[in-house]
Formats: C-alpha cells, sequence, structure tokens
C-alpha cells in the first residue's frame, strides 16, 4: 500500500496547497463564437427595429459541415447534421448590444443564430433542424464558470456523511438542513456506523463549532462509533475530530509531543486534529483509494455544478488525488458527462523524484509529455 494511496478527503489538496507554492495557467477560456454580424450600433434598438445574430443561412451549413469533419477526424460517426432550436419565455445572451432574445438555434455545441424563432428558423433553413420543446416558459441563459474548484476531493465529500450546520444542496437535489443539534449529529454518526462493518472507517465533513458553540470530542463519537475509527473534517479544513479507534491507529496518546494533536484537561488526546503535520499521520491510515471511487467523485461534483447551472469548472492543484488524471481522461470521454473541466497540473509536484517514484500519479512523465498535462478536458466538445 503506498503513501498516495491513503489521500482520501478534500483537505489533503487544500492542506497540501498552504506549503506548496504552485504555477498554474493563467491562460483564459475564449468562448465559441460562430460569427461577428453586423447589428444596429445601439444597445436598445429603436422600436419596431427586429434585431437577430448569427450566421447567415450559407454559413450555418458551412459550419456544420466543419463539425462533422471534426467529429469525422476523430473517428466518430456525426450522425445526421441536424440543428436544435429553442424557444424560451427569455433567453439572456450576456450580449450589450443584443441582451435577450426568445429563441436560439445551436449544432454541436455551437451557436448558429439568436432572435425570434421566425428569424432563428430562417438562418437554419437550409440545414435539417428539430424544435427542442419545455423551455417555453422557462429562461436560459449561458451556463456559469466555476474557475476555482477543487473536482475530484469535493466531490469525495460528498461520497462521505454530511455533517455541516449550513443548508446545502446534495448533488442528488435535495436540500439539506444539515444537523442542527449534537444530538442530530451522533444521530447522523450511528445511523451510518450501523451500516460499517466492524473496523471500517466513518468519513464525515463540515461541521461548524462556530455555529453550535460546542467542540467535538474523541468521547462524544465514542458513543456512537464502537470500534470504527472516524475522522471528521472541520468547515475549517484545518481542523478535524476523531474518535478513540481513530486516535490509536494513528499513536496518538498521552505521551504524543506531535504539533497539532490536541488534548483535555486529563492530559489525554481529546480527538481535535490540527493541521497538516499531525493530519499526515492520520491521511496514513486511511484506506487506499481507487479509480472508480475517483469517477464516482467526478461525475459527483459534476452533477452538483449542474444544479447551480455550472457547466464549466477549473481543478486548480490537479493531481493531488491518486487516479485523478485517469478518472479525469475516462470521464472527460464520455458524451454524457455534464461540464467542461479545465484542470490547472501540480507540475512542480509531479515531477518531483519522490511523486515519480511512486508512479507519477498515472502517467510517467517524459520531457515530452510533460506538456500534455496542461491540457482542458472537454466534458462535451
Amino acid at each position: 500500500m503506498t503513501k498516495r494511496s491513503h489521500i482520501f478527503l478534500a483537505f489533503g489538496i487544500l492542506l497540501f496547497c498552504t506549503i506548496i507554492s504552485i504555477p498554474q495557467s493563467n491562460k483564459a477560456q475564449t468562448p465559441a463564437v460562430a460569427s461577428e454580424p453586423k447589428v444596429h450600433a445601439n444597445a436598445h434598438p429603436p422600436h419596431g427595429f427586429e434585431m437577430t445574430r448569427g450566421l447567415t443561412p450559407d454559413a450555418a451549413m458551412k459550419a456544420a459541415l466543419a463539425v462533422a469533419a471534426k467529429e469525422k477526424s476523430k473517428g466518430q460517426d456525426p450522425g445526421p447534421l441536424k440543428a436544435k432550436i429553442f424557444v424560451a419565455k427569455k433567453i439572456i445572451t450576456m450580449d450589450p448590444m443584443f441582451p435577450e432574445c426568445t429563441a436560439v438555434a445551436t449544432l454541436g455545441g455551437r451557436i448558429l443564430a439568436l432572435g425570434t424563432l421566425k428569424q432563428v428558423e430562417e438562418r437554419v433553413k437550409d440545414m435539417p433542424n428539430e424544435r427542442v420543446k419545455g423551455f417555453e416558459n422557462a429562461i436560459l441563459y449561458p451556463g456559469f464558470i466555476e474557475a476555482h474548484a477543487h473536482a475530484q476531493t469535493a466531490g469525495l465529500e460528498w461520497m462521505t456523511l454530511y455533517l455541516g450546520q449550513m443548508k446545502q444542496t446534495r448533488p442528488d437535489g435535495v436540500m439539506d438542513s444539515g444537523p442542527q443539534t449534537l444530538a442530530e449529529i451522533k444521530e447522523r454518526i450511528k445511523k451510518e456506523a450501523d451500516s460499517k462493518k466492524e473496523g471500517e472507517w466513518i468519513f464525515g465533513f463540515g461541521y461548524d463549532p462556530t455555529i453550535l458553540k460546542y467542540v467535538l470530542t474523541n468521547k462524544d463519537l465514542d458513543e456512537v462509533t464502537g470500534n470504527r475509527p472516524m475522522f471528521i473534517l472541520d468547515t475549517s479544513m484545518h481542523q478535524a475530530y476523531v474518535n478513540s479507534a481513530a486516535l490509536k491507529l494513528a499513536g496518538f496518546d498521552k505521551d504524543t509531543k506531535v504539533e497539532g494533536v490536541k488534548k483535555g484537561a486529563d492530559g489525554e488526546p481529546d480527538g481535535r486534529v490540527e493541521e497538516l503535520t499531525a493530519l499526515k499521520i492520520l491521511i496514513s491510515h486511511f484506506p487506499p483509494i481507487t479509480k472508480s471511487q475517483v469517477i464516482e467523485a467526478q461525475w459527483t461534483y459534476a452533477k452538483l455544478c449542474n444544479l447551480k447551472g455550472i457547466t464549466t469548472i477549473g481543478d486548480m492543484n490537479f493531481g493531488m488525488v491518486p487516479h485523478g488524471y485517469a478518472a479525469a481522461a475516462e470521464t472527460a470521454k464520455d458524451p454524457k458527462f455534464p461540464v467542461r473541466l479545465s484542470a490547472y497540473m501540480l507540475i512542480d509536484v509531479i515531477k518531483s523524484p519522490k511523486v515519480q517514484a511512486m508512479g507519477g500519479f498515472d502517467l510517467e512523465l517524459t520531457p515530452e509529455n510533460t506538456a500534455a498535462f496542461c491540457v482542458r478536458f472537454q466534458g462535451q466538445n
């Protein structure tokens, strides 16, 4: 079992980032623009002036052929070249010269035309098209971009027990108010513990002592966990709460002099573990993470993003989770993966001799392929 296989929760990436300076790409995403047709010079056109934006019918067909050629170059069957027309109560364009419309035509993830239904149909009249129904009373807007996220680690968190006191939307769409009392916290933990085998780890996250005005102890957790080790990540990401079984695995006792292992009035560890020095010891006893878990985490976070209208995420400090590269590459190839992922790699860390000796996080680095790490995984294109 390698050390790199023990990094399990989001605190791993966030804590490591407090001591490592990583150069990251600042290249901005360039939106895909079908064309820049001439429009009326006023942001608010005069009464009776109808505006439309998009490609001419001939240009729309050329765009369709370009999409088909791109798909064929990848060895994929582009299928029928059919534009999709969406009609909504309001479509927000984010273009100050043409802020709103009621219809949009798309092809291959690119916008062909904006305007009224009649105008849009005219733009794509020379190619097969279909009307997508169900948005007539809705407001459509461009997808949001989450520029700084930790997709895999956040997904791993949501695969564990939520113990925070703030309302959160879970990846399944259900609003979770969170446990508001110590009794409710213990109830959630006990239910989770009862589903685990003897000695199996229990993970939770989000606990906020500033809201409950109470600091969890190992004795609180012992009441409902038995001999199953438990780790709860504080909402600050700098502190954790563990039970006696976890303290025993880590070797923390009254004689421990490790910085960050907090003790009670009796001199014994009280379950609070703070900052990297102490947390690293705990991490080393976590069960190894698998590629399938990271793939599930990737999907979990992507679903959560979609619930909030996010369609593109920037995964900062990518590379701290084992199997992360392989998992991201696999999910990005899936046409059903609902977000675009821009991965900002920890090149300096991955190239280090220590990391290379452990396998280089899924891909052995060479002078030829190091640059290939800094690529954008396109989940939809």
